[in-house]
C-alpha cells in the first residue's frame, strides 16, 4: 500500500506504507524511513534496505540496539551486506529482527502474517 503524502511546502512523497516500515520507523524515529524493503539474492540471502537513507539508518540502529550483532549471529546471520545482516532465509531475518525489537508473541503472530 502507498499513500501520498503532501509536505506543508506543497511537495509530495510517495511513502510506502507497511507493517515493516512502520516497524523500523518506530524502532529508530529520528531517521525518516520512506520504504522498508527485504531483499532477496539470488543465492538465496536476505536483508533490509531502507530508503532513503539506508547507511545513516542502520548507524543510528546500531547505537539504539547494541547488542544487534549478538543475536543476528545467534539467528544465523551469514554475512554482513551494506551495514546489515544477511541470513540464510526471511525466517531467519524476520526472527532476528522481532526478537531484537521485543516484540511480544501476538504481535509477531500478525507482523508474520503480514510481511508474508
Amino acid at each position: 500500500m502507498e499513500r501520498t503524502i503532501t509536505h506543508m511546502l506543497g511537495t509530495s512523497t510517495r511513502l510506502q506504507v507497511t507493517p515493516l516500515r512502520t516497524l523500523l520507523s518506530r524502532a529508530v524515529p529520528e531517521v525518516h524511513v520512506e520504504s522498508a524493503v527485504i531483499v532477496e539474492s539470488i543465492e538465496g540471502t536476505c536483508w533490509i534496505s531502507i530508503t532513503p537513507n539506508h547507511y545513516e539508518y542502520w548507524k543510528r540502529f546500531e547505537k539504539a540496539y547494541p547488542h544487534w550483532k549478538r543475536l543476528a549471529h545467534k539467528a544465523g546471520a551469514l554475512s554482513l551486506i551494506m551495514e546489515v545482516p544477511a541470513f540464510p532465509t526471511r525466517e531467519n531475518l524476520m526472527n532476528w529482527l522481532l526478537d531484537l525489537l521485543d516484540v511480544p508473541q501476538g504481535g509477531r503472530s500478525l507482523f508474520q502474517l503480514c510481511v508474508g
